[in-house]
């Protein structure tokens, strides 16, 4: 039977160190130490063999039975109390429940498996409900990996990103890049760049039918995808929408163009 929550009742306390250590994703004898929070996403990182090296229960908040009798007997939980929570994450959203996990695989295109399914590439989005979102889609449509520009390697593991997804980022690959790195990729695994803009020569059943694999690219929620990428660009995609409607938001947009694509693999 499993014991007690060990308490944790000051910041002094030598279990609150692994904490920061994944509020900060930081790097520990070369393995990223990052927060999961809420039990949907722990048991989503617990069913995809993500490494959990602690849980965390806030203040009088408890796992249910039903998680807490899938995790290894192993698996230390402390119970911390809200005070300290709260100096922990300071403005940050404050969890209830939360893991600590780790991890030691490559960040980098490098760490995507030959799969010839279509790569998913979001240039410097910065609303991490909208790349959330669209790493659902992802899943949802049998995209092969989502390609995060001009983005931090340690951001791929950013816990809004983990909540955003409700843990489906566990369960395809999310790696970082540059433009540059995602060129020489595309080029070397034979992946047609695919671009989305309001101005875009080519349909998206056009899309849809090309029977090769493709990296499509959301631009910037603000400014579209670079010039770096618009000048490699292969095709150039736009959907048609309403002149009453200015634009789709990013995510809708990408569930459209991954359900199109899915269609054509039917």
């Amino acid at each position: 039977m499993r014991p007690d929550p060990t308490p944790i009742r000051t910041l002094h306390d030598p279990r609150v160190k692994a904490v920061r250590y994944g509020l900060g994703m930081s790097l520990v004898d070369g393995r990223r130490h990052f927060l999961v929070d809420d039990e949907i996403n722990i048991e989503m990182a617990r069913d995809n063999e993500v490494n959990l090296l602690a849980l965390y229960e806030a203040g009088s908040d408890r796992i249910s039975d039903g998680l807490r009798a899938k995790l290894p007997e192993a698996l230390p939980i402390y119970q911390m109390e809200v005070s300290v929570a709260k100096q922990l994450f300071k403005g940050d959203k404050l969890s209830r429940i939360f893991a600590v996990a780790d991890s030691e695989r490559q960040e980098g295109l490098a760490a995507l498996p030959p799969s010839g399914k279509d790569l998913i590439v979001l240039e410097d989005l910065r609303i991490m409900g909208n790349v959330g979102a669209i790493i659902r889609s992802a899943v949802a449509f049998g995209a092969g990996a989502v390609v995060l520009l001009s983005t931090e390697p340690r951001l791929v593991y950013d816990r809004r990103l983990i909540r955003a997804s409700r843990g489906h980022c566990f369960q395809l690959p999310v790696v970082a890049a540059t433009a540059d790195e995602l060129l020489r990729y595309c080029a070397e695994h034979g992946y047609e760049l695919v671009v989305t803009a309001m101005d875009g020569s080519h349909t998206v059943d056009q899309l849809a039918a090309l029977d090769r694999p493709v990296a499509l690219v959301f631009g910037s929620e603000k400014s579209g995808a670079s010039d770096a990428l618009l000048d490699a660009q292969e095709w150039r995609v736009s959907i048609p929408i309403s002149p009453k409607v200015e634009s789709l938001n990013v995510s809708v947009a990408a569930g459209i163009l991954l359900f199109a694509r899915a269609g054509s693999r039917q």
